[in-house]
């Protein structure tokens, strides 16, 4: 069906004013929307074109808006645009044109005066029009009826079969046309509705344009009234739905980034450096404390009898500060020896991951280079925990007192260097040794302020680290090394969500250590070597 509008026909002014002048015109009936329907093929006029299209001209310059259904054969010429079907021939010599209510005869003499191409008589209600294009002249002249306003419905039987060849309503949903609408009609791409006039889904604007893709992570704001925006999902944002929206992350946009909570990953959590939040999209944001020694609502105050960062050492007491798990419990923590690489952390930002890097300075560059200063200021932006692995990563069991203090000292200063602040700011107090350590010297290093920081699931070991991670006594936590050097892009990840399906949360080396009780101030695995524990 085709819907012809105001801007595709532009009828001669003089020729709509003679016409005016002739038929009394009902200025309300001209805001109806009329259907013309056929129900034969037929060849389209040929001298009568020109009355045909002034016709439909004065119906849409007087505000109808027209809607016309054709049947054609296939081999016809100068069909009009719209939908196609094919039937019998309905070139006859005589046609009737009917009208409900019948025209006034000062109306009809307006039709026929003046027309030369068939021979147009009337006998009553009716007009009958003869010729060799009568069709085409009967045409002409059932627009203009409809044109003039006082009609209802227009009508054009073959004289012959008496047949309804020809059908104009003034409502569209007329029976009386839509009876008359041929088989088998199909939309132009982008349409829709039985008069064509509306969009398909997916489609939008007067023009019934294609949709931009939302790439299944939205809909598209389609229909006559849409503008093709895409509406995106919680969680999703940007022009296409391909972005996560602000607080959101993982590979889905369904996980909150972390320290954020709510339905909408819009509230941020205000837990204390010893405190874990109850993050997430069914996050309340409540505050648990990792030890036992711990209170306040933010977890920010040491119970009586406690003091340190962390509140895990007895008042006036200094002693052996060291871990390799987490304690007998359900949580995990994913760390990495070395300073990371681009890839690594695009990786944990889309996975929705927090771990700890263990740093070794020297082993970057020294002093430190501008792109490793980059990588390790979005590291801390990014919410990751920054550590240390020694400056230059030699193993400090072989070294005295003095080269100690020198390597603490170097790694420090090295920090303080790239980032602009202290280690003390950074909360940089942990720290993993490469090699065997003594008890004597892990004391040494814990009266500098330093935690020793171990692992008990290792990449580089031979057996897989899902599979090291599976073979854990039930209920045991999981302290994992990752080498950043021999890493491959997407191993955290994989194991981040094997840990996940056990039901098991991630933490980071810091609240690992933390969440170790007792306040003896070390963790020990029941798998771990006596090592630093010798006597």
């Amino acid at each position: 069906m085709m819907m012809m509008h105001p801007s595709e026909v532009h009828p001669d002014s003089a020729m709509f004013a003679a016409f005016a002048s002739d038929v009394d015109v009902d200025l309300e009936r001209q805001q109806e929307p009329v259907a013309l329907a056929a129900d034969k093929p037929r060849r389209l006029f040929t001298h009568g074109t020109a009355l045909i299209a002034l016709g439909v001209a004065l119906l849409v310059t007087t505000g109808i808006v027209l809607t016309v259904v054709f049947t054609t054969k296939p081999a016809a010429t100068d069909l009009p645009e719209g939908q196609v079907s094919s039937s019998a021939d309905v070139h006859q010599h005589q046609y009737d044109i009917q009208t409900t209510p019948a025209l006034r005869p000062a109306t009809v003499d307006a039709f026929v005066k003046g027309r030369h191409g068939a021979a147009i008589t009337t006998a009553g209600n009716s007009i009958i029009v003869r010729g060799p294009d009568a069709f085409a002249d009967a045409q002409a002249i059932a627009i203009e009826a409809m044109a003039a306003g006082s009609v209802d419905v227009v009508q054009i039987v073959d004289s012959s079969t008496g047949a309804v060849v020809f059908s104009i309503c003034h409502d569209a949903n007329d029976p009386r046309c839509a009876a008359a609408q041929p088989a088998g009609m199909t939309c132009r791409e982008g349409f829709t509705g039985n008069g064509c006039d509306e969009c398909a889904p997916g489609h939008f604007g007067p023009q019934c344009v294609p949709c931009p893709s939302c790439n299944g992570n939205g809909v598209c704001s389609d229909g006559k009234q849409g503008d093709g925006r895409c509406l995106c999902a919680v969680g999703f944002a940007g022009a296409t739905c391909d972005e996560c929206a602000p607080g959101f992350a993982g590979p889905h946009c369904d996980t909150c980034q972390p320290g954020r909570f709510g339905a909408d990953c819009s509230q941020q959590c205000t837990c204390g450096a010893n405190g874990i939040c109850d993050e997430g999209v069914r996050g309340t944001g409540r505050c648990t404390c990792v030890n036992d020694h711990i209170t306040g609502d933010r977890c920010d105050r040491c119970k009586t009898g406690w003091e340190g960062p962390d509140c895990m050492l007895q008042t006036g007491k200094k002693g052996l500060q060291w871990f390799d798990w987490c304690g007998e419990r359900r949580i995990a923590s994913i760390t990495f020896d070395g300073v990371p690489t681009r890839g690594i952390l695009d990786e944990l930002s889309q996975a929705g991951l927090r771990s700890t890097f263990f740093i070794r300075p020297a082993s970057s560059s020294d002093p430190p280079a501008p792109d490793t200063c980059t990588l390790v200021q979005r590291l801390i932006a990014e919410g990751h925990s920054l550590q240390m692995g020694g400056h230059h990563g030699i193993g400090l069991g072989s070294l005295d007192a003095e080269r100690i203090d020198q390597e603490l000292r170097d790694g420090e200063d090295w920090v303080q260097a790239c980032t602009g602040r202290s280690i003390y700011d950074l909360r940089v107090n942990q720290i993993r040794v490469v090699g065997d350590l003594d008890n004597g010297r892990a004391r040494y290093i814990a009266d500098k302020g330093y935690v020793i920081a171990s692992y008990n699931v290792d990449a580089a070991r031979s057996v897989p680290v899902g599979t090291q991670f599976a073979n854990l006594p039930p209920g045991s936590s999981a302290l994992v090394r990752f080498n950043v050097p021999s890493y491959e892009i997407g191993q955290a990840t994989a194991l981040a969500a094997e840990i996940r399906s056990q039901h098991y949360g991630l933490v980071t080396s810091q609240t690992c250590y933390k969440r170790c009780t007792g306040g003896s101030g070390y963790c020990k695995s029941p798998l771990a070597d006596s090592g630093v524990f010798q006597s």
